[in-house]
């Protein structure tokens, strides 16, 4: 098993070894759940079976033998979130763009004023 790995994380991981149709794949069919990266991988196995053969072994490689909860990616739209206001962007178009509420954005907008970052 492997210490909980953001969303960020994983995605950069998966884009290096994998490529970005399969980073896609991973993340289609396994956000939200807890999975275990073979070592070996069969060309029949879920991983293969969502990303492809080749990509499945290259994660393997660095992964294999781990259990990895994989990340929704919900944490990655709350960083673009803050990210876009501290550009100054409204809070309105910041919320639109990230497809949350303006009243959630306004939320994180006070956050970031309290912590002396606007």
């Amino acid at each position: 098993m492997m210490p909980d790995t953001s969303y960020d994380e994983l995605r950069a991981d998966l884009l290096r070894l994998c490529g970005e149709k399969a980073t896609k794949e991973f993340f289609a069919s396994f956000a939200g759940l807890q999975i275990r990266i073979p070592i070996k991988v069969r060309s029949t196995s879920p991983l293969a079976q969502a990303i492809g053969l080749e990509a499945a072994i290259a994660f393997a490689a660095e992964y294999g033998g781990c259990i990895i909860f994989v990340p929704t990616g919900a944490q990655s739209r709350a960083q673009k979130l803050r990210e876009l206001l501290l550009t100054g962007m409204s809070c309105r178009e910041a919320a639109l763009q990230c497809g949350m509420t303006d009243r959630g954005a306004r939320g994180a907008r006070q956050q970031l004023e309290e912590k002396g970052l606007l």
